[in-house]
């Protein structure tokens, strides 16, 4: 387990962007101590999940394979279980995704990432009139995460229940300054609730401005462009945007701790997913090959009024006549 713990923290640090290290040094060394741990325990499914974390991001077909190999040598492995409901969460299964953290919940309804992460994705499936009181308790037992009382009051914004959400914004937190942390939600809170034309105007040219300056935007940022009204103008900047991060193994995750599922969450991303447009983000993430390739196709792809299938066949064969 102390070797399955360096590979995941280096895999970690490598990802995002920590490591100080030369890649190939840093990548070797997650390779090494994946493999003692796999030699000392072939069951230690953590091991394998450390390897995906080695593989470009939108290399969904090899991550899933060694997602499969850490789930059929540690099935009942709450950490592999949870790990492997944010590979389904990011290729838009969301109902694998909540019975694989389900399982894991079920298995330690103690541990902080498993806690987390069955409330997140029973917001990504809509659900809510149960995710309250789930947020509710692990905010209560860990009165001090920033994480968690961001996740609770994410769920109240995205749902519209302003006075949780206020309640939730107001509570004591453990941060230098709450204020920064929460400004933008608050800031999206009031605007979605009494929109301020002058003022969404300005956050869309930060967005632009971010864009200019990274080369991408946070998709949490499309996401809340497009719910405030600037639906064609969010899609110029997915069209203009590079996400040449999502196939180099050696640039990291440039939008911290968002996770990429974010973008199949009914909660947050419902009126995106649901424009004839949203494949064209998909496909610029190296989704619609994978789909298209394996079969296996997101939950709103039987959800939305558009043939998401057709128009991801459209968008793959497209771009091969054009390369």
């Amino acid at each position: 387990m102390a070797w399955v713990g360096l590979a995941s923290i280096w895999a970690w640090r490598l990802r995002s962007g920590r490591s100080d290290e030369p890649y190939a040094t840093a990548r070797a060394k997650v390779v090494a101590a994946a493999e003692t741990a796999l030699g000392l325990d072939p069951r230690l499914g953590l091991a394998y999940t450390s390897l995906a974390a080695l593989e470009a991001f939108a290399s969904f077909a090899a991550r899933e394979a060694l997602f499969d190999k850490a789930l059929s040598v540690g099935p009942n492995d709450p950490d592999v279980l949870t790990s492997a409901a944010f590979f389904s969460a990011e290729v838009g299964r969301i109902d694998e995704a909540l019975a694989r953290a389900r399982r894991a919940y079920e298995l330690d309804p103690m541990k902080f990432g498993t806690c987390y992460a069955y409330a997140s994705f029973m917001d990504f499936a809509g659900r809510y009139d149960e995710t309250k009181a789930l947020w509710d308790g692990f905010c209560a037992r860990w009165p001090d995460s920033e994480i968690m009382i961001d996740a609770a009051m994410a769920a109240a914004l995205q749902n519209a229940d302003w006075e949780r959400f206020k309640r939730q914004a107001s509570a004591p937190t453990a941060a230098p300054d709450p204020h920064q942390r929460r400004r933008g939600m608050v800031w999206l809170a009031r605007n979605l609730q009494a929109p301020n034309a002058p003022s969404i105007a300005r956050f869309h040219e930060r967005l632009r401005e971010e864009l200019q300056r990274a080369g991408t935007v946070r998709p949490d940022m499309l996401a809340s462009l497009y719910n405030l009204g600037l639906q064609d103008e969010t899609f110029e900047l997915i069209d203009q945007a590079s996400f040449a991060y999502m196939f180099d193994p050696q640039l990291g995750w440039p939008h911290g701790s968002l996770h990429g599922g974010f973008i199949f969450s009914v909660n947050a991303n419902r009126g995106m997913m649901g424009d004839p447009r949203f494949p064209r983000l998909c496909a610029r993430l190296g989704l619609c090959d994978y789909w298209l390739a394996s079969g296996r196709w997101p939950d709103c792809a039987d959800q939305v009024a558009y043939d998401f299938r057709a128009e991801a066949k459209r968008l793959v064969e497209s771009a091969r006549a054009r390369s």
